[in-house]
């Protein structure tokens, strides 16, 4: 039953694998890229452009799981004092 649910997380894989390489190959114009003293070889802009919201996505979810991991430690600190004071009386 589990593997029927991965199923549409996979097919929307493929497609939006699919969907970067067209982008990747309709904007196949070449950049460098300039960080600090590095300079990179020529580049494809859909590849510098795909690359940079992969980056963004990853350190977004990173940036979430803090929030969320001190969310938790918050919740369960609140559950502990209520639990507390409920004891006390």
């Amino acid at each position: 039953m589990k593997a029927l649910k991965i199923i549409p997380i996979f097919i929307i894989l493929i497609g939006s694998t699919y969907i970067g390489m067209l982008f990747v190959e309709a904007n196949r114009t070449e950049v460098v890229i300039n960080f600090g003293h590095y300079q990179s070889p020529g580049t494809a802009l859909g590849f510098v452009v795909l690359t940079s919201v992969l980056i963004g996505m990853c350190v977004a979810g990173c940036l979430c799981s803090i929030e969320i991991f001190a969310l938790y430690m918050q919740y369960n600190k609140i559950k502990r004092q209520s639990r507390d004071s409920v004891n006390d009386a």
